[in-house]
C-alpha cells in the first residue's frame, strides 16, 4: 500500500497503516494541491469498484459524473480553506459494481510542518441500507398514522408512570383539552375527579395483570350527553395504549332497541290478557260469587229478624276476605298489563311459578290437561322484574297446554313444570343458576323445528303472533339467563330457563 507517510517496521506508523488498510469505513487521502488521491485502503476498493492502483494519481472527475465530481472538489476545497473537519452528514455517490450509493462523510485537513494543508483525509460510511431502513420507516409511520386517522377512535399513548405521550385525535370527537395540554400530564391533571379515579383504577389494573382493561362513561357536552367506551391496552412493559369510542350512537339505537323490546313485551302481555279473558272471569267469579252468598245471608238474616251479631260478623269476615281476593286478582292483572320501566328485585322462582299455575288453573282444566308439578321446598332467589319473569313463564305454560290441547292423539296429557337449582349451557359452577323446566307430550319434532319456535314471528296457531317465545328468550337473556328448547325422545317439547342466582355480593352477574 503507499502510505504517505514514513513508516518503520513494528512501529508506530506500521501499526497505523494496518488499522488504515482494514477500517471497514472507506478512507482516503488526496493530496492538498491537485486532490488526487494518494492512497485509499481496501474498503473503498470495494466500494468505488476501481483498484487502488487506478486511484492513485487521479481525481474525482477520473471516475465520476461531472455534477458529482465538480460537488466533492468544492466540498474538498471548502474543508482545506476552513482548516478543520467538516461533517457532511448525507452524500450520494456513483459507483462502478454497485449504483447509487449513500455516504456519510467525514473530511479533516491534515497540516504539514509550515501549518499549511498538505492532505486532505476522507473517511466515509455506506450508510445506503440505512437510509434505505429510515425511508421504509417513515412510510411505515406514516401509513400508520393515515390509518390511525382513518380510525373513529381516539388514541392514547401513556407510560408506565400513566403520564400521556402522545395521542392521534379522532375525527369529529371533542377532546378534554388541547393536545399540548395532554402531553406529559397525568390522568387527574386533565380529567374530572370521578373518570380520573375510574381511568386511575382501570390502568393498576392492566399495569398489574398485563391484560386489557375496558371502561365505559358519559360526558355532557355543548347540553347533551355522550357516552364513550375506553380500552387500556399494554404494550410492551413500559407503555400502554388507551383507545377511546364515543359510543353514543350505539348506546341510543340499543335503547331503542330495549324500548321496542318493552313494548313488544306489553303487547304480548295485553294479548295473552285478552286471551285469557275467561280464566280471569272465572277467577273472579269465585270471589264475587262468595261475596253475593254471605251478603244474602246476612240480608235474611236481618229480615227474618234472625240476625244475630256473631253470625253477622262472621258473614262481614268473609265479606271481605273475598273483596281482598278479587282485588289481588284485579291487582294482579292491572300490575301484569301496565306499561312502564320495570323494577328488578330478588324474586322466589317457585313462588313465581305456583302463583302462575294458579292463574292457569282453569284453563287448563277446560283443555282436558293436568299439570305436574315438581318444586322443591327450599326457595330459588332468581334476580329480575317479577312481571316479566311471570310472563315467561306464562306463555310457556299456556304454549304448553295449547299444544296438548291441540294434539289428538288420544295419549297423556299431561303438563310437567319443575324447578331446580342447576348447571346451565352458558357456563358456571353447578349451584349458580335457577332452572325451569316445562315439557308437554306431543308428536315428534325435530331439533330444527324446535328451534324455529324460537324465532320471532313463528307460529302454528291460526291467529297468532308468533312472539311469545321470542319475548321470553329476550326478557331471560336481558338477565344474563339462557332459554332454550329440546325435542323429547318419545314426542313433544320441552323448553328449558336458567336464570342466575341471586346473591348478597352480586345479585345480577
Amino acid at each position: 500500500m503507499s502510505f504517505p507517510f514514513p513508516r518503520e517496521p513494528g512501529g508506530v506508523p506500521e501499526i497505523l497503516g494496518s488499522i488504515f488498510e482494514n477500517l471497514p469505513s472507506m478512507v482516503f487521502v488526496k493530496d492538498a494541491a491537485l486532490l488526487r488521491f494518494v492512497t485509499v485502503n481496501r474498503a473503498a476498493e470495494e466500494l468505488l469498484g476501481f483498484s487502488r492502483e487506478e486511484l492513485i494519481g487521479k481525481s474525482d472527475h477520473d471516475f465520476f459524473p461531472a455534477d458529482q465530481a465538480d460537488g466533492f472538489t468544492a466540498r474538498d476545497r471548502a474543508v482545506l480553506m476552513s482548516g478543520r473537519e467538516v461533517d457532511i452528514a448525507e452524500e450520494t455517490i456513483l459507483t462502478r459494481h454497485r449504483g447509487v450509493r449513500v455516504l456519510h462523510t467525514k473530511k479533516v485537513p491534515l497540516l504539514g510542518a509550515d501549518g499549511a494543508p498538505k492532505f486532505l483525509l476522507g473517511i466515509s460510511e455506506d450508510i445506503t441500507e440505512l437510509k434505505d431502513v429510515e425511508r421504509r420507516l417513515r412510510e411505515s409511520e406514516h401509513q400508520l398514522r393515515r390509518l390511525l386517522e382513518a380510525i373513529p377512535d381516539l388514541i392514547f399513548r401513556i407510560d408506565r408512570g400513566g403520564r400521556f405521550l402522545s395521542f392521534v385525535p379522532a375525527r369529529g370527537m371533542r377532546t378534554l383539552a388541547p393536545e399540548s395540554e395532554f402531553i406529559g400530564k397525568t390522568f387527574a391533571d386533565v380529567m374530572p375527579p370521578e373518570l380520573s379515579r375510574m381511568a386511575g383504577d382501570a390502568f393498576e389494573r392492566a399495569l398489574s395483570s398485563g391484560e386489557a382493561q375496558v371502561i365505559e362513561y358519559d360526558l355532557v357536552e355543548g347540553g347533551k350527553r355522550r357516552y364513550y367506551e375506553a380500552r387500556i391496552v399494554p404494550v410492551g412493559t413500559d407503555d400502554f395504549i388507551s383507545i377511546v369510542r364515543d359510543v353514543s350512537d350505539r348506546r341510543r339505537a340499543e335503547e331503542a332497541a330495549r324500548e321496542r323490546e318493552r313494548q313488544l313485551s306489553h303487547a304480548g302481555r295485553i294479548s295473552t290478557m285478552g286471551e285469557m279473558a275467561t280464566s280471569i272471569a272465572h277467577e273472579l267469579n269465585q270471589p264475587l260469587a262468595a261475596i253475593l252468598n254471605h251478603a244474602e245471608a246476612c240480608t235474611f238474616a236481618i229480615q227474618d229478624g234472625r240476625a244475630r251479631p256473631e253470625s253477622l260478623l262472621e258473614d262481614l269476615q268473609a265479606i271481605v276476605a273475598q273483596a281482598e281476593r278479587a282485588t289481588r286478582i284485579v291487582r294482579h292483572v292491572r300490575n301484569f298489563v301496565r306499561k312502564g320501566d320495570r323494577d328488578t328485585a330478588v324474586v322466589n322462582l317457585n313462588e313465581l311459578v305456583e302463583t302462575t299455575l294458579g292463574f292457569l288453573s282453569f284453563e287448563a282444566s277446560r283443555a282436558g290437561v293436568s299439570i305436574e308439578t315438581e318444586l322443591p321446598s327450599n326457595p330459588i332467589p332468581v334476580y329480575g322484574d317479577p312481571i316479566e319473569l311471570q310472563q315467561v313463564v306464562l306463555n310457556l305454560v299456556r304454549n304448553g297446554i295449547e299444544a296438548i290441547a291441540g294434539w289428538n292423539s288420544g295419549g297423556e296429557r299431561t303438563l310437567r313444570v319443575a324447578t331446580r337449582i342447576d348447571g346451565c349451557p352458558k357456563g358456571g359452577s353447578e349451584n349458580e343458576w335457577g332452572a325451569l323446566s316445562v315439557s308437554n307430550p306431543g308428536p315428534a319434532l325435530t331439533t330444527e323445528a324446535v328451534s324455529e319456535f324460537l324465532e320471532p314471528y313463528f307460529t302454528t296457531k291460526p291467529d297468532g303472533l308468533g312472539l311469545g317465545l321470542s319475548i321470553s328468550r329476550s326478557i331471560v337473556e336481558g338477565v344474563g339467563g339462557n332459554l332454550e328448547g329440546c325435542a323429547n325422545p318419545d314426542g313433544g317439547v320441552t323448553f328449558q330457563v336458567w336464570i342466575p342466582i341471586a346473591n348478597k355480593e352480586n345479585p345480577h352477574e
